[in-house]
């Protein structure tokens, strides 16, 4: 596809690509949430970029470039120490692709400089040549094989980080209290009663689906999950934070998706639910609470 490109076409390259371009996301910032912050992100602008008839090659490193850009992004705000560095001269071992270096710990990466982590991404994980690398990084092909080295040097290097969840601090003890009563209500079907919970500016992100604000438009939410018979709520930590983790029939004992919850005092202010983006789950560190 090479030319302007058309919402609805826009719209079905993001619905095949949107699952890996998460994973690229998340491995970048090291999360799965802030993976998808940044894709959401990255797709807005991609979206305005479509709007305007901007000219795209290929669309599908274009999106890699908005999503490698709106995660650069995302490093220069968080004031994140990683640094881009100048990288050696390319050694002669780098036309393969090496798998091996990348295990399912989604934070391995974060030991690496960002070109480095993004240049590893794209090559071993992915399968890109490092001449279209180069194009969605706009940069060359030797800096791209010169960075691939060095990041591949540096993996093996280090060991794999601890993929274990950190225990909750303490502070987070009244917002585990809340999020078990919520489990608590919600699995009993008590919608009415976790209505009575929402501030009157509620808001609901369904992601990848539709949001909603206000006490109004947020009851139907919980008229759908009443319609279904398909899950049961557990309280949990993903990524060191209170969630509510969902499990399915197909799913089993392992949660199908989770949602992030946020109070203010003891009401709810936020609801944000990963059930129609359930690759947010794939490198998800996870935990039920006892």
């Amino acid at each position: 596809m090479s030319g302007t490109v058309t919402k609805a076409e826009f719209e079905t390259v993001v619905a095949t690509m949107r699952s890996k371009l998460h994973r690229y996301c998340a491995r970048m910032t090291g999360s799965v949430i802030d993976g998808e912050d940044v894709l959401q992100t990255a797709l807005i602008k991609a979206y305005e970029a479509v709007l305007k008839e901007t000219h795209i090659n290929n669309i599908e490193a274009w999106l890699f470039q908005v999503a490698h850009n709106t995660a650069m992004d995302f490093f220069r705000k968080r004031n994140s120490q990683e640094t881009l560095v100048k990288e050696v001269a390319m050694q002669p071992d780098e036309n393969s692709v090496d798998t091996n270096l990348l295990t399912e710990n989604i934070r391995q990466l974060s030991v690496l400089p960002p070109l480095q982590r993004s240049v590893v991404l794209l090559r071993d994980l992915f399968g890109y040549p490092a001449e279209e690398v180069a194009e969605i990084l706009m940069s060359t092909t030797s800096a791209v094989k010169s960075a691939l080295h060095r990041g591949r040097q540096q993996l093996k290097k280090v060991s794999v980080l601890d993929s274990a969840v950190a225990p909750l601090p303490a502070a987070n003890t009244h917002l585990v209290d809340l999020i078990r009563q919520y489990v608590d209500l919600f699995n009993q079907r008590k919608f009415d009663d976790i209505q009575d919970l929402l501030t009157e500016e509620v808001r609901l992100d369904m992601v990848n689906k539709v949001q909603f604000s206000g006490k109004a438009e947020v009851g139907g939410y919980f008229i759908n999950y009443s319609n279904q018979a398909d899950w049961r709520m557990e309280a949990g930590v993903v990524e060191g934070r209170p969630a509510v983790l969902a499990f399915t029939r197909e799913s089993g004992e392992i949660p199908a998706y989770f949602v992030l919850l946020e109070f203010d005092q003891d009401a709810l202010r936020f609801i944000r639910d990963f059930r129609y983006a359930q690759y947010v789950m794939e490198g998800a560190t996870w935990q039920k609470l006892a």
